[in-house]
């Protein structure tokens, strides 16, 4: 087979992959564009849904998402109805872990919904469905789980270590660590302790200056 038949050939082949990939595409555009229409839809519904419950009551719309919660149209606003928010607000950790500017304005949308959907404010469960609401159309800035329960830190327990296994291992090293390098030899502390004087400063690096010990400056 000459050049120009492989040519031939390799272009075919492309052709052919060019073609399947068309008829894929093709075959794949209905189905893509259906599912682009559904996630459009879904937007609009969540937005929709979002509105109604910072602006309406949702007892004309939901009647089940506020179902078994007490009811009351008195006490909003009041020091009884500011105590009992707060006495739910310390058991839930989602809203005590928001910023202060995010707790008040997260605060003040609790108070206007339990107040417009008149639930009972001096219940725990109006402000503990209400924060739920708010919570599930994304009005509240809530972290995450980790972020709320984090790991504890993994302590690794450090073993005991037996004195006289502490003094073995240090005679060991005394003979066998390499604590100093000198001209392409290295040096044990037994090596520099049975090293005259001389070579001992040189191998250190310290020079004699004047009679004064110096260190030796290395770049």
């Amino acid at each position: 087979m000459n050049l120009r038949q492989q040519l031939e050939i390799h272009q075919f082949h492309q052709e052919q992959e060019q073609e399947q990939l068309a008829a894929r595409e093709a075959a794949e555009k209905p189905l893509r564009d259906a599912e682009a229409a559904l996630q459009s839809t879904a937007r609009q519904l969540y937005t929709t849904l979002r509105d109604i419950a910072l602006t309406e009551p949702l007892d004309s719309y939901e009647t089940d998402a506020l179902a078994g919660i007490p009811r009351s149209t008195d006490n909003h606003g009041s020091p009884a109805a500011l105590e009992s928010s707060r006495a739910w607000a310390t058991k839930e950790p989602r809203y005590t872990r928001l910023a202060e500017d995010q707790r008040i304005e997260v605060g003040q949308l609790l108070h206007d919904f339990v107040k417009r959907n008149e639930l009972d404010p001096l219940s725990e469960q109006s402000w503990k469905r209400a924060f739920e609401i708010l919570v599930y159309i994304g009005a509240v800035p809530v972290a995450t789980e980790a972020e709320i329960y984090p790991e504890p830190e993994q302590v690794t327990a450090q073993p005991e270590v037996d004195p006289t296994e502490a003094e073995r291992q240090r005679r060991e090293e005394y003979h066998t660590k390499i604590v100093a390098h000198y001209a392409g030899k290295g040096y044990t502390a037994y090596d520099l302790d049975h090293t005259v004087a001389d070579d001992y400063l040189r191998i250190l690096g310290v020079r004699r200056f004047s009679g004064i010990l110096a260190p030796e400056v290395r770049h």
